[in-house]
């Protein structure tokens, strides 16, 4: 065997230092774990994100959805209280614009809204 004799696994793990046979089996375990549970921890981590992620996206939707319908609820009632002034179906009719855009700045100070709703 060219002079060189083999040794077992077993004889060389012998003749180590106490400390090597601490740590190369701590080493070797060490290993195995993050091979084996990074891969789950990720999986278990991601989907974890991912629910709350869907979560928080399905609250916000919601809260934007609601806040919409507000300012929709708003403007309705904003519409149907322009509606009332007979001054301005007239002036609609008529096609008077500047009384038409005087009454708008009024009633848009009266309805605490700004110009792009108006």
């Amino acid at each position: 065997m060219n002079g060189v004799a083999r040794r077992s696994w077993r004889t060389v793990f012998r003749d180590l230092t106490i400390q090597k046979k601490i740590t190369i089996p701590f080493l070797i375990l060490l290993g195995i774990i993050a091979l084996v549970g990074t891969p789950l921890a990720t999986d278990f981590v991601s989907s974890q994100i991912q629910a709350q992620a869907e979560r928080d996206l399905e609250s916000r939707a919601q809260t934007v959805q609601a806040y919409f319908e507000a300012i929709g609820a708003d403007l309705s009632a904003d519409v149907q209280s322009l509606g009332l002034h007979r001054d301005l179906l007239e002036a609609l009719r008529a096609g008077n614009a500047s009384y038409i855009e005087g009454l708008l700045i009024r009633e848009k100070n009266n309805h605490g809204i700004d110009f792009a709703l108006v």
